[in-house]
């Protein structure tokens, strides 16, 4: 499951955002959301995150201070910035905090969706190796046990 987690005060935008990533992504996706920073910082711990998006308004000191607790938190975690500020100082703000986009809004669903889509792919992909590798293991860990038990089989037999 695909966890995305949406920080904006704007419910119109919230709304929109959450109804066209329910639609347009491919698989089964959870959504969390905030109203604000500290509602989204007492439960984001809770909760595994592969994408937020947050809305940056006139205190960016608390932007970087949630990001980074992100991070922190959510080693892999994917982050995209949405604000009405100037394209120069949200890309400066989204490269500051090594965020994997931002968005001007107003912004159509279209462009959301093509921003996050590579995204969740990449996290799909992960998530598919990752169960690869558990799933050799596990055989790794029932081939030794088989070999153990025709062992004992065949010690009990020669007995």
């Amino acid at each position: 499951m695909y966890n995305v987690w949406m920080l904006d005060s704007g419910m119109i935008d919230h709304d929109m955002s959450h109804s066209v990533l329910a639609e347009g992504l491919t698989g089964p996706v959870e959504f969390f959301s905030a109203l604000n920073n500290s509602e989204a910082e007492s439960t984001m711990a809770s909760h595994r995150i592969d994408l937020l998006i947050i809305d940056v308004k006139h205190n960016t000191a608390l932007v970087k201070n949630l990001v980074r607790t992100a991070y922190a938190l959510h080693k892999e975690i994917n982050i995209i910035l949405t604000s009405i500020s100037s394209e120069e100082k949200i890309a400066r703000l989204a490269n500051k905090l090594n965020a994997d986009g931002y968005l001007l809004k107003p912004f159509r669903g279209v462009a959301l969706l093509d921003m996050v889509r590579p995204l969740e792919n990449i996290w799909r992909e992960s998530r598919a190796y990752a169960g690869e590798e558990e799933r050799s293991k596990y055989l790794a860990l029932i081939n030794v046990s088989i070999e153990y038990c025709q062992y004992k089989k065949a010690t009990d037999t020669s007995k």
